[in-house]
């Protein structure tokens, strides 16, 4: 089995990030530091749809009883997910599908976007073919109804290392689905270690697969807590946990052998009343699916019964758990009846879990697709509503919430409760975290300082071979192959008067997916920005780099400007791909222009790119842009030459610029094995509108490609 990491890191460690596309329209919720912040859903009891058209004089807020003054209202109506433009009979699918490259902290000072984790059972999701094709289809169909401002997280409750961070990247989140590998549960439940020689236990082999799953939804309610003001949704993909409230105490059979997978089921059972109330705390509606269809269960646990040679023909009691009346000493149950009763167990934990939450469970049905639209349709639209708490509220003193609407048969749904916060305490022993550090502890992104940020990985740097002889000698130890990920980090801030200097600290902190932290660089940027032409906010931009092994990152990016006295936060996801070993493979992409904004440390990315890149996409006619990739052949094969093809689509979907060109195989040099490639972008022949630049290098059968949105004024 394998250790899950994700209740202690992933979900520790959740963020939320942005791309384009942000809710269009979305009222402003404007509060003070001490408002607190209620998401309120008022659903028709019957339809289970929203209920529109309420003003302020209908809620009555009440805080341990006592009713409190409504002081900011708003209503927030999330658009439905945008179909792919149809052009002239085609789908344009890029303009749906393929996601900025540029991250934004532009939509965290909003709360009217939903948090959805997306969690897949990976731990208890049996190994069937069909109902693993169940589990992608159901999480594929998620996915596909995300309005723009949605932010989802893939977590897995076995394998944390195949999870996705809070992002909006549609082929990132389906990414994340696909490697999913379930099949770690037997289902077995201890009944193949019987044997008929004696008094033995049975040892369940899946009671840490079951913790496992429990321990997942636990650490996603004590992570949402944090975002106290978004509309936040958990779609359970899962089988569900066998938990039978009868077994009150550990069953023994007649022989007196001990059936240890009870005694693990005694636990689980006492968990669940905390596990609902945090996830109401938390104001989590659950949507639980079961992938298992109309068959459920039943068929899976028996058949892994017969599979670990059970025979058994005595009946199950539900609530003992023993073998029924009639049955020889010591025999194990029917698999049939055995498999059907934990299957209720199964699916009575599915249906807790969504009506404790106020959710939706969709079950016992192989289409799960209406279930799901349900699910969005009545998540469509919510409250927000702000309340000064009661001065006299003691710091880390917990209180209970309760709103109330005056309209007849409807259910209201919020969080039940809060704690005040604590006054933060600080060790004398150690300096204070400076702000940009702080900036990036919490679970969302701080977009008080505006940043956007791009993360591409663009050099390749060798093991250094030294002389043992050295190293014996006391020599350090070469450093390990790593690659160069070139950041370039946007600022905004208001339209100047008169020329500044800012000071910009910026700290950046790589993070595996299951949470464990692999790099940290800090850089200095000190930037002259002078006024604009027009009364309009200044751009400018603070460079910098990491170093990081292959693999896939998300960097927490901090800044603090000093001559704003405000601090910021954005985080992106990164893959460094091996360049050393795959046959061919192609850097991230930058973009330069000019006239360039201003930027600084403007050496420090030197020699890495031949360019000073920019996180601007949006250009003009008379700008000069170009577009910088560079292109590896690992292995151990010598150099071939590659075909290089540049597209260029609008949002039409029609063709701007179509060409190959052949890199030579002379032009990777040693010891990186790379070539370099620029393109200068054909301004004038771009009308307004949205494009996408392609990247598509061909080497033999190998193809690897680079997208990059961008668009023209």
């Amino acid at each position: 089995m394998p250790a899950s990491k994700a209740p202690c890191s992933v979900l520790a460690g959740l963020t939320l990030l942005t791309a384009a596309g942000l809710l269009a329209q979305a009222p402003q919720f404007r509060a003070t530091v001490d408002l607190l912040r209620l998401d309120v859903s008022v659903l028709d009891k019957k339809t289970r749809l929203p209920v529109r058209g309420l003003t302020a004089a209908d809620f009555t807020i009440l805080e341990d009883g006592h009713p409190q003054t409504v002081a900011a209202f708003s209503f927030i109506e999330i658009p439905d997910a945008p179909p792919a433009p149809i052009v002239e009979g085609h789908s344009v699918s890029w303009m749906r599908d393929v996601a900025p490259d540029v991250q934004t902290n532009a939509s965290s000072a909003k709360p009217d976007s939903r948090l959805i984790v997306l969690l897949l059972d990976d731990a208890m999701i049996p190994f069937d073919p069909w109902i693993i094709q169940q589990t992608r289809k159901a999480a594929r169909s998620v996915i596909d109804k995300l309005s723009p401002s949605d932010r989802v997280a893939v977590v897995l409750t076995a394998e944390s290392v195949h999870a996705q961070d809070f992002t909006g990247d549609r082929e990132r989140l389906l990414a994340a689905v696909e490697r999913m590998r379930p099949g770690y549960a037997t289902y077995s439940f201890g009944w193949d270690d019987y044997a008929p020689s004696g008094p033995q236990t049975l040892l369940d082999k899946d009671i840490g697969l079951r913790e496992a799953s429990l321990e997942t939804l636990f650490a996603v309610g004590d992570a949402l807590i944090a975002a106290s003001d978004r509309r936040k949704m958990l779609v359970y993909i899962s089988p569900g946990i066998p938990a039978n409230p009868g077994w009150a105490a550990t069953p023994r059979l007649a022989d007196g052998s001990l059936l240890a997978s009870y005694e693990a089921n005694k636990k689980i059972v006492s968990d669940l009343p905390e596990l609902f109330r945090r996830l109401r705390s938390a104001n989590v509606t659950v949507y639980p699916i079961d992938p298992t269809g109309i068959a459920g269960m039943g068929a899976v646990v028996s058949m892994a019964l017969e599979k670990a040679g059970v025979h058994g023909s005595a009946s199950v009691d539900p609530l003992t758990g023993q073998t029924g009346k009639g049955a020889k000493s010591g025999a194990p149950p029917d698999p049939g009846a055995f498999g059907h009763f934990e299957a209720t167990q199964d699916l009575n934990f599915l249906l807790a879990a969504a009506e404790n939450t106020g959710g939706r469970a969709v079950v016992n049905t192989d289409d799960v697709e209406p279930g799901i639209r349900a699910m969005f349709a009545e998540n469509k639209s919510f409250y927000l509503l702000g309340y000064q708490p009661p001065s006299s509220n003691r710091p880390g003193s917990l209180h209970r919430l309760q709103v109330r609407v005056s309209r007849p048969d409807v259910d209201v749904r919020t969080r039940s409760g809060y704690t005040m916060p604590e006054t933060e305490k600080l060790d004398p022993r150690r300096p204070p975290p400076s702000p940009a550090t702080k900036a990036t502890a919490g679970l969302l992104q701080d977009g008080t300082l505006p940043l956007r940020a791009v993360a591409a990985a663009v050099a390749w740097v060798p093991k250094l071979v030294v002389d043992p002889a050295l190293v014996r000698a006391g020599a350090p130890e070469p450093p390990d192959a790593h690659a160069e990920v070139a950041i370039v980090l946007g600022l905004e801030r208001p339209a100047l008067t008169r020329p500044i200097i800012d000071s910009v600290d910026v700290q950046i902190a790589a993070f595996t997916p299951d949470g464990v932290a692999r790099g940290r660089t800090d850089q200095l940027a000190t930037v002259t920005v002078r006024p604009a032409t027009i009364d309009q906010p200044v751009r400018y931009e603070a460079l910098s780099h990491i170093s990081l092994k292959p693999g896939r990152y998300q960097l927490r990016i901090g800044a603090y400007s000093a001559v704003s006295d405000i601090a910021g936060s954005v985080y992106a996801d990164v893959e460094v791909p091996d360049f050393s070993k795959l046959p061919l493979s192609l850097s991230g992409v930058l973009i330069s222009t000019e006239p360039s904004l201003p930027s600084a440390p403007r050496d420090t990315l030197a020699a890495l790119v031949p360019l000073v890149p920019t996180a601007e996409r949006t250009f003009h006619k008379l700008d000069r842009v170009s577009a910088f990739v560079r292109v590896f052949q690992g292995g151990s094969n010598p150099a071939a030459a590659v075909a290089l093809q540049v597209r260029v689509v609008d949002e039409r979907g029609s063709s701007v610029v179509s060409k190959t060109e052949t890199i030579s195989s002379d032009r990777f040099g040693q010891p990186s094995h790379a070539a370099d490639y620029r393109f200068e972008m054909p301004m004038l022949m771009f009308s307004r509108g949205q494009y996408l630049l392609t990247f598509e290098a061909t080497a033999g059968k190998t193809i690897s490609k680079r997208e990059v949105r961008f668009a023209v004024e």
